[in-house]
């Protein structure tokens, strides 16, 4: 079979990658744990716990940061004055951090104010999870560090396993190894191609966020003539730990979506895997992740390529 034409590799960095409210449909096989839970504290400038908030999440931004005003007159002089419930802060001022005073629920970050006293934002979604059980899905300050300042991301408050916190997504800040992009006709863009001995790694962090577990959520694109009866299968690592794994076979479209020959020649198919791994264990700050595959043959043959990455923590 000849080379993709419709394929290009070009050294660029990578585009922006899903920021998506549910899960893709799981494919394959995964490892991990069951779910733990986790804990949290954060603020956020006069945003409520009760509803998302319509700001885009923070993960599609270069930093973790919310965007700032002009501090208004008598707000930054250090001294309690105006309508501040606390020294420059609360009333007319910006709102108070966790431990400040308040007189209202608007002046506090956290859109809560308990006896006179601002309560924290959490730092993670397990945590806003466990002061809000019902809130559903969406965009929230969190304030994983717990300095003060806070960030907005998306909790993923599905039923079946509600409090994940993103900390990838598109435009989120994190390396990629090698920065490929390419295409593949009508199934559209992606990272790669890859073929045989190839490894995809993404090093990126859980931006403070307190967790014991992680979750990933993306799209493989599987081109031509991938063999089951060979074991070809793709790979997920995290920390050389294999979390996911799973078989295609082109002579059976089902395995992995091949029922279109959208960027090669000889009428061999290619399609879109969904991914959805398991919960793993993973705790500490820093994550290595890595996609590959056991592929045997050349990649004019047969090859893969990923996009719409997303991580999770809880």
């Amino acid at each position: 079979m000849s080379f993709k034409t419709c394929l290009f590799v070009t050294a660029l960095a990578l585009p922006g990658l899903l920021l998506g409210c549910g899960d893709p449909a799981p494919g394959g096989t995964t490892g991990g744990t069951d779910d733990t839970t986790d804990t949290g504290s954060s603020s956020g400038p006069g945003t409520s716990l009760t509803e998302p908030t319509t700001t885009e999440s923070v993960m599609t931004s270069d930093t973790l940061t919310t965007n700032t005003t002009d501090v208004p007159d008598g707000c930054g002089d250090g001294v309690k004055n105006g309508e501040e419930s606390d020294i420059d802060c609360g009333g007319t001022c910006s709102p108070c951090g966790g431990g400040l005073a308040c007189d209202e629920d608007v002046d506090c970050s956290s859109d809560n104010c308990d006896a006179g006293t601002c309560v924290a934002l959490p730092a993670s979604c397990m945590q806003l999870l466990d002061a809000k059980p019902d809130l559903p899905s969406g965009t929230y300050p969190l304030d994983p560090d717990g300095d003060g300042t806070a960030a907005d991301f998306y909790c993923d408050m599905d039923p079946e396993s509600p409090g994940w916190t993103q900390v990838f997504a598109a435009g989120g800040e994190g390396t990629w190894t090698p920065e490929v992009e390419g295409a593949c006709g009508d199934l559209g863009a992606m990272m790669g191609p890859f073929g045989m001995g190839d490894v995809l790694l993404l090093a990126t962090t859980a931006a403070a966020v307190p967790h014991k577990q992680l979750r990933v959520v993306a799209e493989a694109v599987v081109m031509d003539s991938w063999d089951a009866f060979n074991g070809e299968q793709l790979l997920i690592k995290l920390d050389d730990v294999d979390i996911f794994s799973h078989l295609c076979d082109s002579a059976s479209p089902f395995s992995c979506n091949q029922d279109e020959d959208a960027c090669g020649s000889g009428g061999v198919g290619d399609g879109v895997l969904p991914i959805a791994t398991d919960p793993a264990t993973h705790e500490g700050d820093a994550i290595a992740l890595s996609f590959t595959s056991n592929l045997d043959e050349p990649i004019e043959d047969e090859s893969w390529g990923i996009r719409d990455v997303a991580v999770f923590v809880k």
